[in-house]
């Protein structure tokens, strides 16, 4: 078996739906950029010789396979995918099909409705770790434990699958929702005994030490947090969320003598690092020359032996989404929108682009202000580093601009269609495009028209049409102008 790349990962998906394989390129593409990605629609077009980092599958385009005349195909193709680890996905799935593939070898089964972005980037991630695990040259540290979580349950493979280790941070500060994770009892039909992996994960939650409060925690929280960072002059205190490729602690900084969030990159070839190390350190360079109260402060950047982090400040108020589970008002609502496009204004007067404005990446600090968060998908116009593939797509779906969803180039009037949304969701508490498929989303964001705004929210009809123009060329110019228009309308930015 082949080393795995510290600069990129091979994946190849199968899957007859031309769609389906565009949506999981995107998932793959945003937490590995540098991910190689075969897509093929059928086994017919498999190269005997693939050895990928990791096989992706779809039951159905395998099943027709089987089914056909050729078993000289059928033959070749099996020879290649028992080369490397892969993930089966099915729709419809049941019990006796997700046990039948696991026995048979795959290293996962994921019934196609439940998929989600975290859920997809770590079943990838298990992959390849199991890939780099068994290259007999590796010299990945034999240090490092093994993760240990439940098998899919035999019997209810979907639940299972929902209910798997992996929440959403808070702040990323944040990434994508994800339920918290439930590890539950699973039950094997043939033996009727208890899961030895899920008893020892149980066992191993039974004897976490309870949290202890800062300064005066004593020694470091490392150790109770089982797997978590270990960073001098840091006192681990909790974790705040954890997403495809990063996690986020609340941490003590003896240094600075308060809290922090310390965003956490675990380094390991498995994880193609020197790409992910190279991002995790323009977004610190990024951010740390950005003078303004209008997005977060960067307090530190280092890198240990297992991981890589950034100690940013740290927001007990939460962010927008959390906000947003209560009413806003309209006059809230307009408030935040005249915020966030100040700060958007200073972004784009730095040649700055966010690239990834939602609720989730939108900080409240106690003095009422706002800062924004996460600029791991950020870029500078004027950058002659490129640490992106042409055609990928970045960002989060519900809140992608037409362009984006398209995988072309953008500017900041990408961030005025994001922006927008937001405005359309605070105003309505609801998102404009939603769907199972996240492809589906995409697509609206392409070819739907801008949503309306119900009768009471229908004062704002006009500048939501503008900012969520479809046509770039239609759309507002720059946010100099939104400000213009907001002020004409006496916002009041205070409340």
């Amino acid at each position: 078996m082949a080393e795995a790349s510290q600069d990129s990962i091979n994946v190849v998906l199968l899957d007859a739906d031309e769609q389906f394989r565009t949506l999981m390129a995107h998932h793959i593409t945003t937490a590995w950029p540098e991910a190689e990605i075969e897509s093929l629609a059928s086994l017919g077009d498999m190269d005997e010789a693939a050895n990928p980092h990791c096989f992706v599958l779809d039951h159905m385009t395998l099943q027709q396979a089987a089914n056909s005349a050729d078993a000289q195909i059928w033959f070749r193709a099996a020879a290649a995918i028992a080369s490397s680890p892969c993930i089966v996905i099915a729709d419809p799935s049941d019990e006796l099909l997700a046990v039948r593939y696991m026995k048979g070898g795959a290293k996962d089964f994921l019934p196609k409705r439940l998929l989600k972005h975290d859920l997809i980037v770590t079943s990838i991630s298990e992959c390849l770790e199991y890939y780099s695990s068994a290259d007999p040259n590796s010299d990945e540290s034999d240090e490092q434990e093994p993760v240990i979580e439940p098998p899919i349950s035999r019997k209810d493979p979907e639940k299972a699958v929902a209910e798997r280790p992996g929440s959403t941070a808070k702040q990323d500060q944040a990434t994508t929702d994800k339920p918290d994770g439930a590890t539950g009892e699973t039950q094997d039909p043939a033996s009727n005994k208890q899961d030895p992996a899920a008893e020892k994960l149980k066992e191993k939650k039974a004897t976490k030490p309870k949290s202890k409060s800062r300064p005066d925690a004593g020694k470091s929280k490392s150790d109770a947090l089982r797997g978590g960072p270990s960073i001098d002059g840091y006192r681990i205190i909790n974790p705040i969320g954890k997403g495809g490729v990063a996690s986020v602690c609340l941490a003590y900084s003896e240094k600075l003598g308060h809290d922090v969030a310390l965003k956490v990159l675990r380094v390991s070839k498995s994880n193609a690092a020197n790409k992910l190390y190279e991002r995790f350190e323009q977004e610190y360079r990024l951010v740390s020359t950005i003078d303004s109260q209008s997005v977060v402060k960067t307090y530190d950047f280092g890198r240990t032996k297992k991981e890589v982090f950034i100690a940013l400040e740290y927001f007990p108020g939460g962010d927008l989404r959390t906000r947003m589970r209560e009413p806003l008002s309209i006059e809230e609502s307009v408030a935040f929108l005249q915020k966030i496009a100040t700060a958007l204004q200073e972004l784009h007067a730095l040649k700055i682009l966010h690239r990834d404005l939602k609720p989730a990446n939108v900080m409240l600090r106690e003095d009422n202000s706002i800062a924004l968060i996460d600029f791991g998908m950020a870029k500078q116009l004027q950058s002659t580093e490129n640490l992106t593939l042409p055609g990928t797509v970045h960002g989060t779906p519900h809140y992608l601009s037409p362009e984006q969803a398209k995988g072309k180039v953008v500017d900041e009037r990408s961030d005025i269609y994001s922006l927008g949304i937001m405005f359309f969701e605070m105003l309505e508490r609801k998102k404009p495009y939603t769907s199972k498929n996240a492809l589906e989303v995409c697509m609206a964001h392409i070819s739907d028209p801008v949503p309306k705004l119900a009768s009471h929210n229908a004062d704002h009809q006009l500048i939501l049409d503008w900012m969520m123009a479809k046509d770039i060329e239609e759309r507002c110019p720059n946010v100099e102008e939104l400000l213009g228009m907001l002020k004409s309308k006496g916002v009041n930015p205070d409340i």
